[in-house]
């Protein structure tokens, strides 16, 4: 698993850690497809300690786009809008609008912008 770019982030968590109250856990957690937290930041203050964390993007997400979403982000790709596309492929453009959200989602995309540029970097790779 690599990761996308710099200061692309699909998950952000912000935790409150005491060093008194933690135990350690009485057995690891194993799973074989968990995503790791990745540590960004730590600082004191209050007496407590903070951690920021994120997961990183995958950048092999190909698989886990439905064909569907492949699909309307080949026309979006083209330049086209919504409702273009949704002409195109003989559906509502609330449906392009949910495919889209669902796709970005999934990548980690923050805009239409973003979310095209990172499939077409998924489809360079693959």
């Amino acid at each position: 698993m690599s990761e996308g770019p710099a200061n692309a982030t699909s998950h952000v968590r912000f935790d409150n850690y005491s060093d008194e109250s933690r135990e350690p856990s009485p057995t690891p957690d194993v799973r074989p497809n968990r995503r790791r937290w990745i540590v960004v930041e730590q600082f004191d203050s209050d007496g407590f300690q903070y951690r920021v964390s994120r997961r990183p993007i995958d950048v092999a997400v190909g698989p886990q786009l439905t064909s569907r979403e492949k699909e309307v982000l080949e026309h979006a790709s083209r330049g086209y809008n919504n409702k273009l596309i949704a002409n195109t492929l003989g559906v509502a453009p609330s449906t392009v609008g949910v495919l889209l959200f669902r796709a970005a989602a999934k990548i980690g995309a923050k805009s239409r912008r973003e979310l095209l540029r990172a499939f077409a970097r998924m489809e360079r790779n693959s």
